[in-house]
């Protein structure tokens, strides 16, 4: 198109625009839903986005040799971090078609065509990924891939150990965490082979410029080892949310460990806590929590324990109502074993949960359904198609 035009483009001045930029200015708005489905515009400051890229390009180690897939669609604020660190590294950003992403073996082949070097995918997609090269016999990673990004959801530790079996030694992984509110990623932790934990795969530490504190109801910090809830400062903050003051005092408060007036702290409604070694583990979303017969249940846990059942690929647990409106928990399991059975399952949880935490319901399925950017879809999975198989026990 712009071969064509280029006549008329001629017309106009070759001289840069007179515009003034402030590191205050506004760059983006984005808006997300959270947790309570109400979209809510998240805006961004030009300094927020130039520190995030740079710490990226350093923390990645972007060159201009790399040929980086853009996944991630431009409502999702990953696309971003795929696509100003790309260029101001003077790298190459990567345009595929959608339905590329429908079948591995697509992306497979696109990163072997394109020479990709650097992949940033949503975590339940790169557990299907991964799932299906392992399942093929003498397929390797093509030898361009080095770095892959996985984010958005929480890492299984089983997933993990798959990866690394079935992977280069050359090619790193990382797991990335943050928000739309602290510019896209603000921990990152890189796992090695020698990783032995179930529990869940560390987010790291902060990326340049950026603070994370893990405070309890008093906004005191926890010791190590303590749950709390995770709290972000820095460069990395937004500016808060369009057009909703409240809403921006309330999720942005001021920070008391700092000499400067106007530093602030995100809450970010993540449950976590440090490690020993300095690394942050996520634990929950404090407002992911299920209550089922007055019990509080948090779904991951019951998820890690579901994927750690050997012939167990993916799992996600939701609670539903019956006619009665009564709460009870449903297990959807991805699994290549057509015999499974539900007592099976049952009979392994019941080894590593209390009972109020075992799935009344257990759904086969072939796939877990995802959204547009790759996460997992739970409105999807509230109508099944899947194959059901329900125990006797209630939940």
């Amino acid at each position: 198109c712009l071969d064509a035009d280029w006549v008329s483009i001629e017309q106009y001045s070759h001289h840069n625009l007179d515009v003034e930029v402030a590191s205050d200015n506004l760059a983006y708005v984005i808006y997300t839903s959270g947790s309570t489905g109400q979209p809510k515009g998240v805006a961004i400051e030009q300094q927020s986005l130039v520190n995030h890229s740079q710490a990226i390009i350093k923390k990645y180690g972007l060159t201009c040799n790399d040929r980086i897939l853009q996944f991630a669609n431009f409502g999702f604020d990953v696309a971003y971090e795929e696509i100003f660190p790309t260029f101001l590294r003077s790298a190459t950003l990567i345009i595929a078609e959608e339905k590329i992403f429908s079948s591995f073996a697509n992306l497979s082949q696109l990163i072997e065509q394109q020479k990709l070097t650097v992949l940033n995918l949503p975590v339940s997609y790169w557990q299907g990924w991964i799932w299906e090269l392992s399942q093929l016999k003498d397929v390797e990673l093509p030898l361009s891939l080095r770095l892959v990004i996985v984010g958005s959801e929480v890492v299984a530790p089983k997933q993990l150990r798959l990866w690394f079996k079935h992977t280069r030694d050359n090619v790193s992984l990382l797991n990335a965490y943050g928000s739309t509110e602290t510019t896209i990623t603000a921990t990152v932790y890189e796992p090695t082979t020698d990783f032995q934990s179930d529990k869940s795969v560390p987010i790291g530490r902060p990326i340049a410029n950026t603070s994370i504190y893990i405070l309890d109801r008093y906004l005191q910090p926890v010791p190590i080892g303590v749950p709390g809830e995770l709290h972000i400062g820095g460069l990395c903050l937004a500016r808060g949310y369009l057009n909703r003051p409240k809403l921006t005092l309330e999720k942005f408060i001021p920070d008391p460990f700092s000499n400067q007036s106007s530093a602030r702290l995100y809450k970010t409604g993540d449950l976590a806590r440090y490690l020993a070694d300095g690394n942050i583990e996520f634990l929950s979303r404090i407002d992911n929590q299920l209550k089922v017969r007055g019990f509080r249940i948090e779904p991951g846990e019951i998820e890690s324990v579901l994927t750690a059942y050997p012939q167990v690929q993916q799992a996600v647990v939701v609670a539903t109502e019956d006619i009665h409106e009564n709460k009870r928990l449903v297990a959807y399991v991805v699994t290549d074993n057509k015999s499974l059975t539900t007592n099976q399952l049952r009979e392994f949880l019941k080894q590593n949960l209390p009972d109020y935490m075992i799935p009344g319901t257990f759904v086969i399925l072939e796939s877990i359904p995802l959204t547009a950017n790759g996460k997992v879809d739970k409105k999807a999975l509230s109508a099944p198609d899947g194959i059901l198989r329900e125990s006797k026990y209630i939940a």
